[in-house]
């Protein structure tokens, strides 16, 4: 959860083929700290898309 989801790494060469819009907790700090959430709706929005993908791919 906490990086981008390695496909070659993890064997999982379908993951983009499911998974539209990847989103992993590390992005969202980063975006956090760059203060790239015009307010907490969107960083709402990207929080839940992490567990959104998690259990869509799973």
């Amino acid at each position: 959860f906490l990086q981008p989801v390695d496909p070659v790494l993890f064997n999982i060469p379908d993951y983009f083929d499911i998974i539209k819009s990847p989103m992993d907790l590390g992005t969202v700090e980063r975006k956090l700290k760059a203060d790239q959430y015009p307010d907490v709706a969107a960083f709402k929005a990207d929080v839940q898309l992490v567990f959104q993908n998690c259990y869509l791919y799973n």
